[in-house]
């Protein structure tokens, strides 16, 4: 699954005279003295588990473990698996939207609708659960949203927080609500899941309260096996690729790798066949992952927390050129 979050606001702290603000968010002209924080959050619990240490060495080079950590469990199997082969889904005709919601439909079968009604920060939705949220979910994609795929499972859930207090005692007056709740939903091909948003399938459902303000569904159905089975690159072998490759994306800041696994990646296109790239994907820091072709070491297009891909071919050495010593 595809552990980045969704194209949700950064987080803010304004007076509600000042909402629209956003950089210039407080002024000293306003006599509302009550204090607004919004933030996102991910509905997942981490595991406790040592660093994965690794160097590429060689002739003085630089420990990447300096800068560089997998703090997640490194696959051991080498599996031998196939290309697969999706179709372009068009669900438009089975779309029965609401009265006044935004409808945008790519060629590539996605659908976006979101609602054009706003509502204040301050005022406070109808509080539900998970549980309740994927119910609502699920009623609003047989509905109106193209149908609820047979294959679809939640992958994440993520929320926005608002936070209130009064400015001249912020301790005392704290309080916090759920604002808005987002549900994405992926699949999986012979157990190998899809990677998430513009990467690949998913179906993203946010709701404030009961209602839901937005559905983004870029999403194909699986056809079949495309070509023979072919042997992946080690889980241990691809972590060196980008461990090497990751630093000079971020500017040589320290990070770690959360999440390890293979993925079908590619986006959607228009044609009606499609065949995914079988990849390894590595999770950074939990907030974008990047993903390297499993069977010839290329890296591919990753995504990040803010949904803008990040083109890694530029800088990326592929797998072949670091056994080489290159």
């Amino acid at each position: 699954m595809e552990r980045l979050r969704p194209r949700l606001p950064a987080g803010a702290l304004f007076h509600l005279d000042n909402v629209e603000d956003r950089l210039n968010n407080v002024t000293p002209d306003t006599s509302d003295t009550t204090m607004y924080y919004t933030y996102n959050t991910e509905d997942q619990t981490g595991l406790e588990i040592p660093p994965y240490e690794a160097t590429l060495g060689g002739g003085g080079e630089q420990e990447l473990s300096e800068v560089a950590r997998a703090d997640c469990r490194v696959p051991a199997k080498q599996p031998s698996l196939a290309k697969a082969q999706v179709g372009k889904q068009a669900v438009t005709a089975q779309c029965a939207f609401r009265d006044g919601d935004k409808v945008k439909v790519e060629k590539t079968g996605r659908v976006f609708m979101k609602t054009p009604y706003k509502t204040s920060p301050k005022d406070k939705p109808v509080q539900i659960d998970k549980e309740q949220a994927q119910q609502l979910a699920h009623e609003f994609l047989k509905r109106h949203g193209g149908g609820l795929p047979n294959d679809v499972k939640l992958a994440d859930v993520y929320k926005q927080m608002v936070e209130m207090y009064e400015a001249d005692a912020p301790d005392a007056t704290k309080t916090s609500f759920v604002k808005k709740m987002y549900l994405e939903f992926t699949h999986e091909i012979n157990g190998i899941p899809v990677a998430g948003r513009r990467a690949g399938d998913s179906i993203l459902v946010g709701l404030e309260g009961q209602d839901v303000i937005r559905m983004d569904r870029p999403w194909r159905k699986p056809i079949g096996p495309a070509g023979a089975a072919q042997q992946v690159i080690p889980a241990n072998q691809a972590l060196l690729v980008a461990l090497e490759n990751i630093p000079k994306i971020i500017l040589g800041r320290s990070f770690a790798i959360t999440d390890i696994d293979l993925f079908y990646h590619g986006p959607a296109t228009d044609q009606d066949v499609q065949e995914p790239t079988l990849a390894w994907g590595f999770e950074v820091a939990g907030q974008f992952r990047v993903y390297m072709d499993a069977f010839t070491g290329e890296f591919l297009r990753g995504s990040c927390a803010a949904g803008r891909g990040l083109r890694w071919k530029r800088y990326a050495r592929p797998i072949r050129a670091i056994r080489n010593g290159r």
